[in-house]
């Protein structure tokens, strides 16, 4: 049965973007993320047990004019339980990204710039896929100037970066996106 309408904090500004990852070890737990038209993202922690709403932190960094594209994600390690938050900060050829510890509910890491060697603008797409049974999560980046860019989260760091593409279609809309095949493990990324 559907509980009653909560209300999480974001300010004045209208939400453009909202993510929602539930934790697949702590139960009732979950990471919300939301971008604001001012350019604010917003991650906020849910209790399940007290029925409410956590702001963990806000960053002004993205900038109101990219607040249209998704320069956000989240994605939990799947055996440990971990939040990864990866997120556009203005500068180009990077992002920042926190780990946040369901178990411990407190953060980890972060906040840490992790430079994507390759990318020559400003991040506006960000994807983050979990892998499977694993603590793996599959970063996906876009920048300004359509060069996509990918990385490895082993659970405990970022690998190699590779540059997929210098000349993805279009970076002012999602044309980027990955998944793990079930049967391999193997991971497919596709771009427009």
């Amino acid at each position: 049965a559907w509980g009653g309408e909560q209300t999480a904090a974001i300010g004045a500004a209208t939400i453009r973007w909202i993510d929602l990852e539930a934790c697949p070890v702590v139960r009732d737990q979950k990471l919300m993320g939301l971008l604001a038209s001012n350019g604010t993202l917003n991650v906020q922690t849910w209790d399940g047990v007290a029925q409410a709403w956590t702001s963990q932190f806000s960053f002004g960094g993205i900038g109101a004019a990219n607040s249209n594209k998704r320069g956000f994600d989240i994605g939990f390690e799947q055996n440990a339980g971990r939040a990864v938050v990866v997120y556009a900060n203005g500068v180009a050829g990077q992002v920042e990204y926190r780990v946040w510890s369901a178990t411990a509910a407190a953060w980890g890491i972060g906040p840490t710039t992790l430079s994507l060697t390759g990318l020559t603008g400003t991040v506006l797409w960000v994807r983050t896929v979990p892998r499977p049974g694993t603590d793996e999560i599959m970063l996906l980046a876009l920048d300004a100037n359509n060069d996509l860019a990918a990385t490895l989260w082993n659970g405990t760091a970022w690998g190699a970066v590779t540059v997929l593409s210098a000349i993805v279609s279009v970076s002012d809309k999602q044309d980027i996106d990955f998944a793990w095949e079930t049967l391999t493990g193997d991971g497919l990324a596709v771009w427009g």
